[in-house]
């Protein structure tokens, strides 16, 4: 009697042990559609596509020097939005505190203004 439950019982384990390792590779989440308020699907997809073809006839109309950083320029688009370039390096400087940004020039010059450096 005893060895007639070990031989079920091993069997048995090895099969919920199976079943459930099949349950668990099932990816139940991606087969329900995602749905948001208002009862409408998720179609990032569809929008990602949108913008990136909206996007693609937008023109930068002109510079706003107002909005200006030490390592930013915004432009204004034809759309009526902003657009926002960002740099790594300082390519704006002020001279005064609170004053207008000018851009750096990083051109090299042979010019020497200053007196000691004329002795080196």
């Amino acid at each position: 009697m005893v060895k007639a439950g070990k031989s079920i019982t091993k069997p048995l384990i090895i099969w919920i042990m199976v079943v459930t390792l099949v349950l668990t590779s099932i990816p139940w989440t991606e087969a329900k559609p995602k749905v948001f308020a208002h009862g409408k699907e998720n179609h990032e997809e569809e929008e990602k596509e949108k913008k990136k073809k909206k996007n693609n006839n937008v023109e930068r109309l002109h510079e706003i020097k107002e909005k200006r950083t030490s390592h930013s320029k915004t432009y204004q688009n034809s759309d009526l939005t902003e657009t926002t370039e960002l740099y790594s390096n300082p390519i704006f400087y002020q001279e005064e505190p609170k004053g207008q940004w000018l851009g750096v020039n990083n051109n090299v010059s042979e010019d020497i203004h200053d007196e000691a450096e004329k002795e080196i």
